[in-house]
């Protein structure tokens, strides 16, 4: 069974709404270890991915549909 870190994840939560605000930040989840997807308000992602010396690397795309 697949144990989410929840230091990690608490972390981003966090950086993503310091970035996007809570109107703005629907939801985070994990996509794998270390990955995270934000959805936005909008149809926007943000994907959140934690490097090894901890930095949080954020970067947004907009829906193509």
């Amino acid at each position: 069974m697949f144990m989410p870190n929840l230091s990690s994840a608490a972390r981003v939560t966090a950086r993503l709404l310091d970035q996007y605000g809570a109107k703005q930040l629907l939801q985070v989840e994990e996509l794998r270890p270390g990955i995270y997807r934000g959805l936005l308000a909008g149809g926007g992602l943000a994907l959140a991915v934690v490097r090894d010396n901890g930095g949080i690397s954020v970067t947004e795309a907009q829906p193509c549909w």
